[in-house]
């Protein structure tokens, strides 16, 4: 059984599997210089790789959320974000056997302290209803580790299916809302909780349905997690 094969395997067990190494030197090139001269044009023309979590903590900090939230939109709509979403479609078709598009792409962000950006328990599926999907996540400019908040799971938990008993959470109007799922403790005492560990060209793939959530990053650098969510053609 070669490595694709055994990551299919355990993805299918767990809901989660990390293809290691997958991205290229020069993906994580082109993202780094995406991320960066994405923040530079809206934010501050000072901004370099050096700086950016400077840059980022102080705008948190000054609660200029929607300057924030515009980096991030122009950002994710990005041509290096696009290049890496239909890669990943192109590799989930060619080794799952399965038809699908690319549906959106975007980042996590995860800043010192704070919870505003920060999702809880969660499943992808309630803010997909009506949609099959299926998720990658990588990081972008820093390895993603349990000490800057990297993802956890919990392992196995898509065995559940999906949860649409859950509660809306929601910090205040500018922050991330989080739709937990009822009954949430007595998930963490049936599943493990599993931190995704991620180096740079990493990539995980997890299940619409695995209980995952966003964890507090312990660092003074900003934890960027790229996404690219695709839905599975039937």
């Amino acid at each position: 059984m070669n490595n694709i094969s055994k990551n299919i395997e355990a993805f299918k067990k767990n809901g989660f599997t990390i293809f290691n190494n997958f991205l290229l030197e020069e993906d994580v090139e082109n993202l780094k210089l995406m991320l960066v001269s994405g923040y530079k044009t809206t934010l501050n023309e000072k901004i370099n790789e050096n700086n950016i979590s400077e840059y980022i903590l102080k705008f948190e900090e000054e609660e200029r959320f929607d300057e924030l939230y515009h980096s991030f939109k122009q950002i994710r709509t990005s041509e290096s974000f696009i290049t890496i979403g239909d890669k990943l479609n192109t590799f989930y078709q060619d080794n799952f056997h399965k038809k699908s598009k690319l549906i959106n792409t975007g980042y996590a962000i995860g800043i010192k302290d704070a919870k505003r950006t920060s999702y809880d328990w969660h499943q992808e599926k309630p803010y997909y209803k009506d949609t099959n999907t299926i998720h990658f996540q990588f990081p972008i400019l820093y390895p993603c580790v349990k000490d800057n908040g990297t993802m956890s799971v919990l392992e196995g938990s898509q065995k559940l299916g999906y949860i649409e008993d859950v509660v809306n959470v929601k910090i205040h109007d500018k922050s991330v809302n989080t739709l937990v799922p009822r009954g949430i403790e007595s998930f963490k005492k049936t599943y493990t909780e599993k931190y995704l560990n991620m180096s740079l060209r990493d990539v995980c793939l997890f299940d619409q349905n695995i209980i995952h959530k966003s964890n507090r990053n312990f660092t003074n650098k900003v934890r960027f997690a790229g996404i690219v969510r695709l839905e599975i053609m039937h």
